[in-house]
């Protein structure tokens, strides 16, 4: 395949490449030359070292695959232990105990130190509540509620005789059966368990609250999580669905309700907002309008200020009394004197007379008295 000065590069029949020292003779490219493995080739091909790591890979994923535990596998069914505590046991198609998740604190405790990976799932919950029962977490005929759900992934057909033989195991357990412990089991859909998690509960909480609130006895999601589920069956009573229990299409129907409630609650609490809300009131629509008037009004008080003349200065005497008050009034223009109005009756001499008066600006006192003397002669006449 390649010749160079110290080595050659050769493939075998197996497509293997290999990088051989020279030997004696002239080869070219393409030629076939015989050799033997054991005379120490210098490397192989790249592509054998990547086929083999990757075959050695696959060779180590599968001896390794054993060793990632039980856990690690999907989950066929989920059993949901609700006592004081919560927990979440998933099973694999033999019932074994594969998953356990604690739902709240309690659950936590109440785990450390147990042993359950591939336990059958009647045994696992006999020694959970054995344990309850001794540390004091559940009390003498109080209410345990076990409850199951199928997986989605892949789908499973519901069966209840997961259910049925957890609960003919512990009335079996002597140990148990002295406590009189009252267990009842419940079967639930998926889509119970999807509402159950957006609330952070286990589905049979869910369930005993869902068909409280049908009934009208509402229990806030805070409190909801606080109370085991034998304070919870005290307030609202399952025993009717515990005796014939709804099917899946049942509940979906129950479930579907109560969010068009939800939805409906929410659209009057909307619609009650915006009727307090006064149409056309720019404070309420707008918080920003008031202090917007405000400005406008700081601004118009300025624009005022800068158009009215500056106020007189006050007198020397400082008695803050104002001495002249038609110095702030504006002058009013003086009438232009108007002529006198001529009387039709009086004689055009007396107005010469008049005027003559007016041009001297005295009278004559003896003009007076000849007038007087005439009017006198008149008057006799």
């Amino acid at each position: 395949m390649e010749v160079g000065r110290r080595h050659w590069v050769v493939m075998t029949p197996d497509g293997e490449f290999l990088k051989v020292s020279r030997r004696r003779g002239d080869v070219q490219p393409g030629d076939e030359i015989r050799f033997s493995p054991e005379q120490n080739p210098v490397y192989r091909s790249r592509r054998t070292w990547m086929a083999g790591g990757l075959a050695a890979a696959v060779i180590a994923f599968f001896l390794m695959l054993p060793l990632l535990g039980p856990s690690q596998a999907q989950a066929e069914t989920y059993v949901y232990l609700d006592l004081n505590p919560s927990l979440e046991l998933g099973l694999n198609e033999k019932n074994e105990v594969i998953q356990v998740r604690p739902l709240n604190q309690s659950g936590k405790q109440l785990l450390t130190g147990m042993d359950w990976e591939g336990d059958q799932v009647d045994q696992f919950v006999v020694e959970v509540l054995s344990r309850a029962q001794s540390t004091g977490v559940v009390q003498p005929k109080e209410r345990v509620l076990v409850s199951r759900v199928s997986s989605n992934n892949p789908p499973v057909k519901p069966t209840d005789d997961t259910l049925h033989h957890i609960k003919q195991t512990l009335e079996e357990d002597p140990e148990l059966h002295r406590t009189d412990l009252d267990v009842s089991t419940l079967s639930l859909p998926g889509s119970v368990k999807t509402r159950a998690e957006e609330k952070g509960i286990s589905p049979a909480k869910y369930a005993v609250w869902l068909l409280g609130k049908r009934e009208g006895k509402t229990i806030q999601p805070e409190e909801l999580s606080r109370l085991s589920i034998n304070d919870l069956m005290a307030r609202i009573d399952i025993s009717p669905v515990l005796r014939n229990p709804p099917s899946d299409g049942e509940w979906e129907e129950w479930i579907a309700e109560l969010e068009d409630e939800d939805q409906k609650e929410e659209k009057e609490e909307k619609e009650s907002a915006d009727e307090e809300q006064e149409p056309g009131d720019p404070s309420k629509e707008d918080p920003d309008n008031e202090n917007k008037e405000e400005n406008s009004k700081e601004e118009e008080q300025e624009e005022s200020d800068s158009s009215s003349p500056p106020d007189q200065e006050e007198g020397s005497s400082g008695n803050g009394d104002d001495s002249d008050d038609s110095s702030s009034k504006p002058e009013e223009p003086e009438e232009e004197p108007q002529p006198p109005e001529e009387d039709p009756e009086k004689d055009p001499s007396d107005s010469d007379d008049s005027k003559d008066e007016q041009q001297d600006g005295t009278r004559d006192p003896d003009d007076g008295e000849d007038r007087d003397q005439q009017s006198d002669v008149e008057n006799e006449q």
